[in-house]
């Protein structure tokens, strides 16, 4: 995963949950719905969760409030300091690493019952070679039988259509109140640039992350091609949550 990816990152941490109409509902909400997901196929407990891309915590935490053992990491430094402060304020024990999703070379065992990877976080993948790096070193962490899940956008009418932003969304109330939507500078078919925006009363803020347009066939077919098994989507309207959802198995 290129540089660029935890620059972005790190200068958002601090104010990544301004983009949730309320964080700490989002968090038990979304842990809601993956514990839901995961115990359709896994029934004991508690889960060993690697969670590759945490950012901030916000299914890592929600997670282990659920009774789950969460080990949590990603390639921004400013991300996990903020996740490891989250996860001490809710007295949850975390164990948080940095370490990049294609590599997981901090991350000891190969014993997990479920690996996640949620909130768009595959797309900030450049190439298909490194989606395939990022698969295969999550599948060589997982315990056979295990689970990977993860969370992308949809991205079949965007790739049509390729926009140039997201409609603006008004949050929070009085004092707390922003307005934050995103801008898109397209670079070729599937490589664009976000440009984040919140913008307060007294100032806007800015943050710069790449993406790539991953279709979701594209991503079945990269586990598949990696070793995974059964590859199978779970949308919005069946979840409740706010992202197409892939779940796929390691054999046994």
């Amino acid at each position: 995963m290129e540089n660029s990816t935890s620059i972005f990152y790190d200068s958002f941490a601090e104010d990544y949950h301004l983009i949730f109409a309320d964080w700490d509902a989002a968090i038990h909400r979304q842990a809601a719905v993956i514990d839901t997901l995961i115990s359709n196929k896994l029934d004991h407990k508690p889960l060993r969760i690697l969670d590759v891309s945490c950012g901030i915590g916000t299914q890592a935490l929600g997670l282990a409030g659920r009774g789950s053992i969460v080990i949590a990491c990603d390639i921004s430094e400013q991300s996990i300091n903020r996740a490891k402060h989250e996860a001490e304020n809710r007295n949850l024990n975390i164990d948080f690493k940095i370490d990049d999703m294609c590599k997981l070379g901090n991350i000891s065992g190969t014993d997990f019952d479920v690996i996640i990877a949620f909130d768009n976080t595959l797309p900030h993948l450049q190439s298909g070679a490194e989606l395939h790096r990022a698969a295969k070193a999550a599948l060589n962490k997982l315990r056979p039988g295990g689970l990977y899940l993860a969370s992308i956008r949809d991205y079949a009418d965007i790739l049509i259509e390729r926009p140039t932003s997201t409609e603006p969304r008004v949050l929070g109330e009085e004092n707390q109140q922003r307005t934050i939507w995103q801008e898109w500078r397209w670079h070729d078919d599937r490589r664009y640039t976000v440009e984040q925006v919140i913008s307060m009363k007294t100032q806007e803020k800015r943050f710069k992350g790449e993406y790539r347009a991953f279709s979701m066939d594209e991503l079945t077919n990269a586990f598949e091609q990696t070793g995974f098994k059964s590859p199978s989507w779970h949308l919005p309207s069946d979840t409740g949550f706010y992202q197409p959802i892939v779940i796929a198995e390691k054999p046994t």
